[in-house]
């Protein structure tokens, strides 16, 4: 009955319980589904947060599990939990930080393009927020760490010069 005025509550609290039984997928889901369908909710809040830790679990290495065998990384389920975060709760308390994180998951995946793009969303669209200081500095290692690696291709050794000045320009009290 997902119209009845108890649902958003019955939701919550089924996310919280499956969260406790460490059945994580089920749990993330369980939160978006709350954040989607009753944004005008009391545990809008709640949820979003119950995501963005529920996506750290993942971030920092849980496995997905087949019949209880750790099968694979779930940084893909990760990113996709913190992708529901920035999409759902544009303006957020959480929003920056898992934006960052999907630069995080991206860049441990070895995917360097699609966690620059990640990172320079966190500049863009939170430049005063505390996270965007290690965003801009990640670009420039990314950039840095190819650029010493295999062929020290000289464009990725310009936009690790390019993306450094850009952190020492905005962030010159930065303590990296």
């Amino acid at each position: 009955h997902p119209k009845d005025a108890l649902a958003p509550g019955a939701g919550f609290r089924s996310a919280q319980l499956q969260e406790q039984l460490h059945d994580y997928m089920n749990a993330a889901e369980a939160y978006r589904w709350i954040v989607e369908r009753y944004p005008t909710d009391l545990h809008f809040n709640e949820a979003i947060e119950g995501q963005f830790r529920v996506g750290e679990i993942y971030l920092n290495g849980k496995k997905l599990k087949l019949l209880g065998i750790p099968i694979a990384s779930a940084l893909d389920r990760a990113v996709t939990i913190f992708a529901n975060v920035v999409r759902t709760a544009p303006y957020g308390r959480y929003t920056a930080r898992a934006q960052f994180n999907i630069g995080m998951a991206r860049e441990k995946q070895g995917a360097n393009d699609a966690a620059i793009q990640a990172y320079q969303a966190v500049v863009d669209k939170f430049p005063n927020e505390p996270i965007a200081v290690d965003a801009q500095y990640q670009i420039g290692y990314i950039w840095f760490t190819a650029a010493q690696l295999g062929t020290n291709d000289a464009a990725a050794a310009g936009n690790a010069k390019t993306a450094f000045q850009d952190f020492l320009f905005h962030y010159p009290k930065s303590e990296k």
